[in-house]
């Protein structure tokens, strides 16, 4: 994949990124809102491949503030709204109204690929899904998963057992941070309580990001 990090010397990294298979941006199209709105692209890549690719990214970041990187992935994980607020918070700027590029207060740029901000125009397995015939598709199956929840703000990591035909709400009701109104987030969408999670395609070992409520 890119190696795409924190950069003073005003040169943007141009290293060619190798997500997925058959990785494209689309010109003239746009996926995202507000400062997430990022270059539109597809790839033959599946939900878990993106996961896996996308934690790759961060934990690949060397150059520039960890404590930046940190801020940067939070907002990622965030809403649209919420991600402006985190970053101006930590004092960060975003160039052309995106998150594709932004600096920090002492001028470090830090770059962020299309896929890191959002989704493919369309996912492998929802490609084969549409391939299929009409009578022939078969429903998601319901199974036991293991699904990590990750804390926004502390970066840690709390693993469910799970069916994937139980709705967010009833994963809320499972944790202790229930009565502060937690909200749970996936592929940078918040994910809504009367939802199973099936639905969204989660499968064990994912990544779902939780912020707790005030």
């Amino acid at each position: 994949m890119g190696n795409i990090c924190g950069r003073q010397d005003g040169q943007p990294d141009t290293t060619s990124l190798s997500i997925g298979r058959n990785y494209r941006e689309l010109a003239n199209q746009y996926s995202g809102l507000g400062v997430k709105r990022t270059a539109a692209w597809e790839a033959d890549i599946t939900r878990l491949e993106l996961a896996q690719e996308r934690e790759r990214f961060w934990a690949s970041r060397m150059e520039g503030s960890r404590s930046v990187w940190l801020l940067l992935r939070q907002a990622v994980e965030a809403d649209h709204l919420s991600a402006a607020m985190i970053l101006q918070t930590g004092h960060v700027a975003v160039q052309n109204a995106s998150m594709a590029l932004c600096l920090d207060n002492r001028g470090t740029r830090y770059e962020l690929p299309p896929f890191v901000l959002t989704d493919p125009m369309q996912f492998s397995e929802d490609k084969e899904t549409m391939s299929r015939k009409a009578g022939n598709n078969k429903p998601e199956p319901v199974k036991a998963i293991e699904v990590k929840l990750r804390n926004m703000t502390t970066q840690k990591d709390k693993v469910v057992s799970v069916r994937n035909d139980q709705t967010v709400g009833e994963v809320k009701a499972m944790l202790p941070e229930k009565g502060a109104g937690c909200r749970l987030f996936f592929g940078g969408k918040e994910m809504k309580d009367g939802e199973q999670l099936l639905e969204y395609r989660i499968r064990s070992g994912m990544v779902v990001q939780m912020l707790e409520g005030k």
